[in-house]
């Protein structure tokens, strides 16, 4: 037996070894949708089941996932517009190909633009996401590994 396999078999604070755990089909649940007149996306958080207290907002930032921004109009997957060869061809933003829906910015600046709507509304997002957990779980984390 390896000293990871050792590992998982002791007792964890629940009693259960990791091996005896449940595992958790997910490992990213989704906690909100940022919407804008031009832009959509699913924000995601990673599940972290061993927390006893609420992190900081930037411990929780740290877990924030996004999926692909879409057409808040037609929900169709934006494209993403670049400049031309000259200019390196960098992202200048995101585009609807059906109804020509156009937002400026680089995937950069969404990031930072769903970062503010978490940190403004941290309480409720973290209150989605412990209550995605517990009903995931329900209600016993520590019976439940993610891998």
């Amino acid at each position: 037996m390896t000293e990871q396999e050792a590992i998982n078999q002791m007792p964890t604070a629940s009693g259960l070894s990791q091996n005896a755990k449940k595992k958790l089909p997910v490992s990213e649940i989704t906690i909100g949708t940022y919407k804008e007149s031009l832009l959509a996306v699913d924000i995601l958080a990673a599940v972290i089941l061993e927390e006893k207290s609420k992190p900081g907002v930037e411990v929780f930032l740290k877990r924030i996932v996004l999926k692909e921004p879409y057409c808040p109009n037609c929900s169709r997957t934006l494209d993403t517009t670049h400049a031309s060869w000259m200019a390196d061809g960098v992202q200048t933003g995101y585009r609807c190909s059906k109804c020509n829906t156009e937002r400026k910015g680089t995937e950069l600046d969404l990031y930072k633009d769903v970062d503010g709507e978490v940190r403004r509304n941290f309480e409720t997002y973290w209150q989605t996401y412990t209550e995605a957990i517990h009903r995931l779980t329900g209600g016993k984390p520590g019976e439940f590994r993610v891998d």
